[in-house]
């Protein structure tokens, strides 16, 4: 199952948020995840609309 990912506000490492949901769409906005695994800091994860299909994530475009 994917995960959202969360970059790390102290080493700017990626790192799995956690957060994973299976054959649906999910909007985010100021969420935070952590602890980081490489320096045990807390990270952001970029706010959007994110589509969970087939066991990939795509984050969805601003309309212009």
């Amino acid at each position: 199952m994917p995960m959202v990912s969360a970059i790390c506000d102290n080493c700017k490492s990626s790192f799995s948020s956690g957060i994973s949901i299976e054959g649906s769409e999910i909007t985010l906005s100021g969420n935070i995840a952590g602890p980081c695994p490489k320096c045990g800091g807390m990270g952001r994860i970029t706010d959007g609309t994110f589509n969970f299909i087939d066991n990939s994530i795509a984050k969805k475009g601003k309309k212009e």
